[in-house]
């Protein structure tokens, strides 16, 4: 730990694992690639050396492919909803490192991401408080160190809140891509090109991220509830059939109204708006 220099070993190569062996190699940080597949179908285990091994592997074959490595050091997974106990009896010393982007495999990991680790111990400033010492302590501090080796925010989300953790993830995210789809039909059904409502409304949502990144939400807030104009969430519920995009329409506003628009903001009532269904 006390070295400069450090080597991660990387087993599976999706997504994720190329994006992190590009942000590593672009570190400086020493990277050794295998493949996952030729490993779990080998007849022993492999024996790895690093300071770090990271599974790059789908979460259903975490396990099993743990399994097939001997190495006495620090093993993580990738996986947002899992937590350590997937690794439980497999991995002597054992540690999460979920990277909070959407990645293509070949571009490094955006610097400023969220770089969500554990390794199950209670630390504070580096120092173990219920008692334990050596590279179990030291753990936590290399994983918050080779996250910010590549530029990435580290911070502990623990196995009790992992699942909440992963969920407001994959609530902004991946559920962005359905109110895309759902935005492109009704430009489709109101004569746009679809290919041109795809691109457009990307864009669009492009800069609702971009001010969201510069400033507090209630501060990012635009369009028709932000300027408090009922009339014009009216009309929009008027001319939405029923159906998922009304729904999600109903639904979202309602948490603009209540949880996002600042405090005193004008038009504060949006009647009917708690009547619709």
């Amino acid at each position: 730990m006390g070295r400069e220099s450090l080597h991660v070993v990387i087993v599976g190569r999706g997504r994720a694992g190329g994006s992190l062996v590009a942000s590593f190699r672009k570190a400086g940080v020493e990277v050794t690639v295998i493949r996952a597949r030729p490993l779990r179908a080998a007849t022993k285990p492999r024996f790895v050396e690093a300071d770090v091994v990271v599974l790059a592997v789908p979460d259903h074959a975490i396990r099993q492919t743990a399994a097939r490595i001997q190495t006495d050091d620090l093993v993580v997974h990738l996986a947002g909803s899992q937590g350590l106990d997937v690794l439980a009896g497999v991995a002597r010393r054992r540690g999460v490192f979920h990277v909070l982007a959407s990645l293509d495999g070949r571009s490094p990991v955006p610097r400023g991401c969220l770089c969500a680790w554990d390794n199950g111990l209670d630390w504070i400033d580096g120092c173990v408080d219920d008692g334990d010492t050596g590279e179990y302590e030291n753990d936590g501090v290399l994983l918050a160190r080779l996250a910010k080796k590549i530029g990435l925010v580290p911070f502990r989300v623990r196995d009790a809140d992992r699942g909440r953790y992963h969920a407001g993830a994959v609530i902004a995210g991946n559920l962005a891509t359905a109110l895309l789809h759902l935005g492109v039909q009704q430009l489709v059904a109101a004569g746009v090109d679809a290919e041109v409502a795809r691109t457009s409304l990307a864009r669009l949502l492009q800069t609702t991220a971009a001010r969201a990144l510069q400033a507090p939400l209630v501060h990012a807030l635009t369009g028709p509830v932000a300027r408090g104009d009922v009339d014009t969430v009216a009309r929009h519920l008027a001319v939405l059939p029923p159906g998922p995009a009304r729904d999600a329409y109903l639904l979202l506003t309602r948490v603009l109204v209540d949880d996002v628009r600042p405090p005193g903001a004008q038009g504060r009532a949006f009647p009917g708006l708690r009547d619709e269904r």
